[in-house]
């Protein structure tokens, strides 16, 4: 699935402002069940230069970029 997808999916559903990936996978019919590092993978400062859709804000905690939404 494109990453494209998975954040419109995101950002289409009833999910909370700050999420995990249980919220996404209980509130996306198990969306990243296979990719549990999607959103830190794409978060703002991720190491590997990957396209920033998160603001990590806590621990294993994300929101939406602004620009995502």
């Amino acid at each position: 699935m494109k990453p494209s997808t998975i954040v419109n999916t995101i950002t289409s559903s009833n999910i909370k402002p700050i999420f995990n990936v249980k919220d996404v996978n209980e509130s996306c019919n198990n969306l990243l069940v296979k990719s549990k590092s999607f959103l830190s993978k794409h978060r703002l400062g991720n190491p590997g230069k990957e396209t920033v859709y998160f603001i990590r804000d806590s621990r294993g905690n994300y929101s939406l970029l602004k620009s995502s939404r």
